[in-house]
């Protein structure tokens, strides 16, 4: 009689292959396993310490080259996002600015000490930083040395359009000027394009700045010797100035001055208006310094709210001249009101204000010592508080015109 295997004999299973292979080489396969985690944490170490060096190296290129503040966070940050242009032109001109009060000798260290995928740029900028200072001589020997070592780099290497600025093409003015928005993909015929390179164009540029004379209308002219000298003295402790008339370039209104001079019509007239830099400014401030007089309301009402700031001169104090002077520091000039010159409205100029040539006609110049006056009434206090924002109001205080006297014969 054959018996039948035990119930748990029958139950039981042999071991499979893959328990079998395991059992015989777990070790190894551990060891594989460690290994590979090993080789991974390697490899990431190493990498995050090739990132390090990378980001050390290009710090310390930023730094040499002036890049290592190109923004301030917070307030310029959100200029940057509502105003990118604005944005840019602030980080450009503060670029320029630290570049122009950098010493030489750093750029010449840091150019040393680069790598050469660096030092083509901190050669160009110290060529920059050497323009900008008016030595041409070095700007010119470190552009040379440029050429030498790298004489494929972009900013050597001759193009048929290297980067450039190209003027429009100058049209008959008789000619009919398309219409943009007929045609708003025309784009305006621009100077043919120059060849040669970066470093060529800027050294080219650097020799014409050098070469340049500046027009005798951009110089402000010689005051006469026997010039008409009028001293304007005001009340309280801003003193007086004295200023001396054009008469060879504006005789007709220097004739009408010395005439509403001398029937005494400023005398009590309130200054009613001061320009300065506004302080608060984002996006940098007015730089003129000026202030007016000449509303005859200023004189006869005391409350500022009563001052009559717009009514146009009275026809015996307005005349018909153009002057060809411009608005260099300390100009006299009188308002501008449909081509004619109101002469008892004075604008008096503490700074250059040149953007207003088109607007006012020169007649005279303040001197010996005037601006100094002109600038402490600019800088008093304004009678709103708002006005601070822009630069422009009426002053705080009534400054008032004591006289306007004739000095000598």
């Amino acid at each position: 009689m054959t018996g039948s295997p035990p119930q748990a004999l029958a139950a039981s299973q042999a071991p499979s292959g893959l328990e079998i292979l395991w059992e015989r080489y777990q070790r190894p396969l551990k060891a594989v396993v460690w290994l590979g985690i090993l080789c991974f944490l390697g490899f990431y170490g190493w990498k995050q310490y090739r990132q390090m060096q990378l980001n050390q190296k290009w710090s310390k290129f930023a730094a040499a080259a002036l890049l290592h503040d190109s923004y301030v966070p917070g307030q310029l940050e959100v200029i940057q996002l509502q105003y990118p242009m604005l944005a840019e032109r602030a980080g450009v001109e503060r670029i320029l600015d630290e570049l122009q009060n950098t010493p030489s000798e750093k750029f010449e260290q840091a150019a040393r000490e680069a790598d050469p995928e660096q030092k083509p740029y901190l050669l160009w900028l110290l060529a920059v930083h050497a323009g900008r200072k008016g030595d041409l001589e070095l700007a010119a020997k470190t552009i040379d040395e440029l050429k030498a070592h790298y004489p494929n780099h972009v900013l050597v290497k001759d193009s048929d359009y290297p980067i450039q600025v190209r003027d429009p093409v100058k049209k008959d003015p008789a000619e009919k000027k398309p219409d943009p928005k007929k045609d708003p993909s025309k784009e305006p015929e621009l100077q043919p394009a120059k060849h040669g390179s970066i470093a060529t164009t800027f050294l080219e540029h650097l020799r014409a700045a050098k070469d340049y004379v500046e027009p005798s209308h951009f110089t402000k002219p010689v005051i006469p010797a026997d010039a008409p000298k009028w001293k304007i003295t005001l009340e309280g402790d801003y003193g007086s100035f004295t200023i001396a008339l054009m008469t060879a370039d504006a005789p007709k209104i220097c004739a009408k001055f010395e005439e509403i001079a001398a029937s005494h019509f400023w005398d009590g007239i309130k200054v009613d208006e001061i320009v300065r830099p506004a302080k608060t400014s984002r996006f940098g401030a007015d730089p003129r310094y000026q202030l007016h007089f000449g509303f005859e309301s200023t004189k006869t009402e005391t409350n500022r709210s009563d001052w009559d700031l717009s009514t146009a001169s009275k026809p015996e104090h307005v005349v018909q001249e153009i002057s060809p002077l411009s608005h260099f520091e300390g100009a006299v000039a009188a308002q501008n009101r449909d081509g004619k010159a109101e002469v008892d409205r004075l604008y008096f100029c503490a700074s250059d204000c040149a953007q207003e040539d088109q607007g006012r006609q020169v007649f005279a110049y303040v001197i010996e010592g005037g601006i100094e006056v002109l600038r402490r009434i600019c800088d008093s206090g304004f009678a709103r508080a708002q006005d601070e924002d822009v630069g422009r109001g009426m002053p705080a205080e009534n400054i008032v015109i004591k006289s306007v006297e004739k000095v000598g014969s």
